[in-house]
């Protein structure tokens, strides 16, 4: 940049010092978050958001983004148009500066919105439009760049954690809204609304989540979020309240708080503990359709501690029920009881509470209004 400043120029060094002095902010910014996020990333998220690239049959120019940068200054130097070679470079560099000083602030928030998307991952495909919505709202409480976190975390759910979406998909349209955004956040809502229905339909997101075989068909990850937002829902709306399980209990690696997913009816049970199991379940035996229908599903799952899990092993529902989970300091687990069908843990208890749980991931990844 200098270079080309210089040979731009018939009178450089105003622009050179202020490349200089630009460059030295960058490093400054850098040097906080160099060990979360390495250069390269940040200068192609720079220019995927303030570019104006295309995509092509033969390549998407974002994908070579040093070598557009590179030929945009060179063929506004061979074309003889210095001026704006030189206001090329100044926007060109301002931009960079903000870029890298606003990674530096988004890597240090502490804002749940923010900690939802980084747990889900495919944080390559949001940070272009995390820049620059974190650099246009200039809200004391950033609540329209929280907003966009939010709309960013329920196009990551559904498309791809649950609709088994590739890490990539969207990935363009993504990179499109951000170019795209001058700061009218009422229309950059709408277009992410927009995306996630284009990408992920009620439909889809709800059949798939009402599958019988939940459990084995997602990661831990995914099922441990979607757990671990259930039960601060219910911490939020069922007395008596409590406060919310925070990101860092959830990303906790210590096996007393680090979460699993318990089988209420357990996936292997002991051979002494059967006929109390399947009695519960009103079965002769633990057939394949239950196995395929009911064991895996969402109705039969609750969230637990990896030590606490361990503990309860493959105890049949009444041992678990009296011994843990009435007592437990979790609202999904203590919550068990109210779907006892005549005391027992049935077919019908399994439906009626994965109809509760659909119901919360409707409001939470469906419903728009509260937004």
């Amino acid at each position: 940049m200098m270079y080309k400043t210089y040979i731009s120029s018939d009178e450089p060094d105003s622009m050179l010092s202020k490349i200089q002095s630009r460059f030295s902010e960058i490093y400054k910014s850098y040097s906080s978050i160099d060990n979360l996020i390495d250069e390269n990333s940040i200068l192609q998220y720079n220019f995927i958001a303030y570019e104006d690239w295309k995509i092509t049959q033969k390549k998407k120019e974002y994908q070579i983004y040093m070598d557009m940068m590179k030929n945009k200054v060179n063929d506004l130097i061979k074309n003889d148009k210095k001026d704006k070679t030189l206001k090329y470079i100044d926007g060109y560099t301002k931009n960079l500066r903000e870029t890298f000083s606003v990674m530096s602030s988004i890597l240090s928030l502490d804002t749940p919105e923010l900690a939802d998307i980084q747990i889900l991952g495919n944080m390559a495909n949001f940070y272009p439009l995390l820049i620059k919505a974190y650099r246009y709202d200039m809200t004391e409480d950033r609540r329209k760049f929280r907003k966009v976190c939010r709309l960013i975390e329920i196009f990551s759910f559904r498309v791809y954690s649950i609709c088994d979406g590739m890490a990539n998909k969207g990935q363009t349209r993504l990179y499109t809204i951000a170019k795209e955004f001058r700061g009218d956040y009422d229309k950059l809502y709408a277009d992410l609304k927009a995306a996630i229905f284009d990408f992920s339909s009620d439909k889809n997101f709800i059949e798939n989540l009402s599958d019988g075989d939940f459990y084995t068909y997602y990661s831990s990850n995914v099922r441990n979020y979607f757990f671990w937002k259930y039960e601060n829902y219910l911490r939020d709306i069922e007395m008596p309240v409590a406060a919310p399980i925070p990101h860092s209990i959830f990303k906790s690696l210590n096996k007393r708080t680090k979460f699993s997913i318990e089988h209420i009816i357990p996936q292997n049970p002991k051979e002494d503990t059967l006929k109390v199991i399947t009695a519960k379940l009103k079965h002769d035996k633990v057939t394949e359709s239950f196995i395929e229908n009911y064991l895996h599903s969402i109705g039969n799952l609750t969230i637990d501690p990896i030590s606490a899990n361990s503990s309860k092993g493959n105890a049949g529902f009444e041992v678990k029920n009296t011994m843990y989970f009435q007592k437990a300091p979790f609202k999904t687990q203590n919550e068990l009881g109210d779907f006892l069908v005549d005391g027992k843990w049935t077919h019908a208890s399994i439906d009626k509470r994965k109809e509760k749980i659909i119901t919360f991931a409707k409001k939470t990844w469906c419903d728009f209004s509260t937004l």
